[in-house]
């Protein structure tokens, strides 16, 4: 299987379309879990679990993380992080996930469908069965 990277800028996203409803600004710190109904923006470091019933959790350029995702969708411009132990980062996307040319770290991934547009990430998938 060959994988040809394909050139595209910035992610651009419309947030009611990924019903946010946190936001982690770029000089925040967090570790612990959050359970939100919708989605999430991580903007700074956060360590921990993230879940979302509805909605996309975004990791913005500039920001890091280390831990578990779970939500529909899930865009990474940032950099995921291995634990002091070297334990790997998950990140479990229902319909989608994307991993934009200025991503970088390494994880397991999880989805129906993956865009990856760079070479500086480092990922087992599986791919899960589309649900009707």
């Amino acid at each position: 299987m060959t994988t040809e990277l394909q050139p595209s800028t910035s992610l651009t996203l419309n947030l009611a379309d990924h019903q946010v409803e946190f936001v982690l600004p770029a000089e925040g710190n967090l570790a612990g879990n959050l359970s939100l109904n919708g989605g999430a923006i991580i903007a700074g470091n956060m360590r921990g679990r993230i879940t979302c019933k509805t909605g996309a959790v975004i990791i913005t350029r500039g920001a890091e993380f280390y831990g578990l995702i779970e939500a529909d969708r899930i865009y990474v411009e940032g950099k995921i992080n291995t634990g002091p132990a070297g334990e790997i980062s998950t990140l479990k996307g229902q319909r989608l996930i994307a991993i934009s040319e200025f991503a970088e770290g390494r994880a397991d991934l999880v989805s129906e469908a993956f865009s990856i547009y760079t070479t500086a990430f480092t990922a087992r998938l599986k791919t899960l069965e589309r649900q009707a």
